[in-house]
C-alpha cells in the first residue's frame, strides 16, 4: 500500500542520511492516509474527461443556492449564525476528525518534529541547504498545482471540477510548498539586511495564540449580521486590502508588545493555566 511505501522510503532514508528520523517514517505512516483517501477522486480531476454539461450545470444551480443561503445566514443575527454552524462543527469535531484531521494534524506535527531534531527548524542549516529546499519544495509543489490548474484551463474552468480539485493535490502539495516557504524563511534569517523584519516576524509568532483568536474577532465584526454584516459584500482585492490592514497591525502590535511583556496575553493565560500559578510578565 502507499502507507507502507512511505514507511520504506523513511527506513532508507534514515540509512541514507545516517540520522535518526524515527518522527519521519512514523509522520509517513500518519500522513499515508490522508493522501491516499484522495487519489482516486483527485487523479481523475486531473486526467479523466470533463463531467457532462447538465451535471455541471445542476451543480451550478445548487452552488448559487447554497450561496444564497450563506448570504442570508450569515448577515443574521448572532442565533441564527449559532445554529446554522453547529451541524458542521458537531461533524467537524468527530466524522472528519477521525477521516482526515487526525492523520493530517498528525503527520504534519510528526514531520515538524523530525524538521527541529535536525536543525532545519532552528536556522543551523546552511544557506546552500535552505535554497534547495526552497527550489525542491516550489518545484514539486508547484508542479502539482500547476498540473490542477492546467486541467481547470482544458476543460473551462467547470465547475463541477473545480469542486474535485480539493483531494489529490490539496494532501500531496501541500508539504512540498510548506518546506519551499520553510526554505525561504530560512534564507531570509541568513540575510544581513533582514533582522528589522525577522525580528518583526519573529514577535508576530511569539503572539501566535492572541493572533489566531483575534483574527476570529475581527473577522466575525466585520462580516457577520451582529457585527457590520459585510459578508458577501466585499470584491476580492477589498478582502486584500482587510487581510493586509490585519496583517499590519498585528504585526505593529506585536513588535509593541513583546518590547515591553515576556509573553502575548492569550500566550500568558496559556501558560499560567498549565503551570497551575500566574506567571510573571
Amino acid at each position: 500500500t502507499p502507507a507502507l511505501v512511505l514507511l520504506l522510503a523513511g527506513i532508507a532514508l534514515q540509512s541514507v542520511a545516517q540520522v535518526e528520523i524515527d518522527w519521519a517514517w512514523v509522520a509517513g505512516l500518519l500522513g499515508g492516509p490522508s493522501a491516499v483517501s484522495g487519489l482516486g477522486e483527485g487523479a481523475s480531476v486531473l486526467s479523466g474527461p470533463s463531467s457532462a454539461p447538465e451535471e455541471s450545470a445542476r451543480f451550478l444551480s445548487w452552488l448559487r443556492l447554497q450561496m444564497e443561503q450563506d448570504i442570508h445566514t450569515y448577515r443574521s443575527g448572532y442565533l441564527e449564525i449559532f445554529l446554522a454552524q453547529a451541524p458542521e462543527v458537531a461533524a467537524q469535531q468527530s466524522t472528519f476528525f477521525y477521516k482526515r484531521h487526525l492523520f493530517e494534524i498528525g503527520g504534519m506535527m510528526l514531520i515538524g518534529m523530525a524538521l527541529y531534531r535536525w536543525g532545519v527548524l532552528s536556522g543551523l542549516r546552511s544557506a546552500r541547504f535552505y535554497l534547495g529546499l526552497a527550489i525542491f519544495g516550489f518545484l514539486v509543489g508547484g508542479w502539482l498545482r500547476g498540473a490542477e490548474v492546467f486541467a481547470a484551463y482544458q476543460q473551462g474552468f467547470d465547475p463541477l471540477l473545480a469542486a474535485r480539485m480539493d483531494t489529490l493535490v490539496r494532501d500531496l502539495g501541500r508539504l512540498p510548498l510548506a518546506l519551499g516557504h520553510l526554505g525561504l524563511i530560512g534564507l531570509l534569517c541568513r540575510w544581513p539586511r533582514a533582522p528589522r523584519l525577522t525580528a518583526a516576524l519573529g514577535a508576530t509568532g511569539r503572539l501566535a495564540l492572541t493572533h489566531y483568536i483575534t483574527q476570529t474577532l475581527f473577522a466575525i465584526t466585520l462580516f457577520y449580521g451582529f457585527g457590520l454584516g459585510l459578508f458577501g459584500q466585499l470584491e476580492r482585492w477589498q478582502l486584500a486590502l482587510v487581510c493586509l490592514g490585519v496583517w499590519a497591525f498585528q504585526i505593529g502590535l506585536s513588535v509593541i508588545w513583546m518590547a515591553r511583556y515576556r509573553y502575548g496575553p492569550l500566550e500568558w493565560v496559556w501558560r499560567s493555566l498549565v503551570f497551575g500559578r500566574a506567571q510573571s510578565l
